[in-house]
């Protein structure tokens, strides 16, 4: 073996041990990043206000909890710092001409149907699909649209809807 051969294996040897090196640097970051997207979805989810969620079935305490999690992403995830003012995805994803609000549209559609699952009634659901096709109506107007996507905030107005409905059918007494 000449002195070429040890240097080349010394050169293989050193790459192994680097790509072993960030394989589990990525993977620990991934784990990271994984955790800090399972804190965000429980904080999103989890409010103070609205209906008891002892007094939900699991199902319901579910369909809440997803509603909650896409309406803080769509409307409020992400925070302006200089004015105190928090934005979404769908006025970010509005940008994009028509087919950001279209997006934007069958992402809002989410709220709707988990309101659907557990019984809210037709003319609560109906009520939030004008609240959507509003949001993506007006939306479609450049740079106004995007500026009202970001104040209306339709899928905080739905789960506000589908909160009401929630607390109005734990009012009622059970015979």
């Amino acid at each position: 073996m000449s002195a070429d051969d040890s240097s080349t294996d010394d050169a293989e040897d050193s790459f192994t041990n680097q790509s072993n090196d960030s394989f589990t640097d990525t993977r620990a970051s991934s784990d990271d990043a994984l955790g800090t997207l399972q804190e965000w979805y429980e904080e999103a989810s989890a409010r103070e206000d609205g209906p008891d969620l002892d007094a939900l079935s699991p199902r319901e305490r579910g369909a809440l909890k997803r509603a909650r999690a896409m309406a803080t992403f769509l409307d409020s995830a992400i925070p302006i710092p200089v004015i105190g003012y928090r934005v979404g995805i769908d006025p970010i994803v509005g940008l994009l001409p028509v087919s950001g609000d279209v997006v934007g549209a069958v992402l809002s559609s989410h709220v709707i149907v988990e309101a659907a699952r557990v019984g809210v009634p037709p003319k609560t659901i109906t009520r939030m699909a004008v609240y959507v096709a509003l949001d993506a109506t007006v939306g479609s107007i450049p740079v106004a649209g995007d500026l009202f996507d970001a104040v209306w905030k339709a899928n905080q107005r739905n789960v506000a809807l589908f909160e009401s409905h929630l607390e109005d059918r734990a009012e009622v007494p059970i015979e």
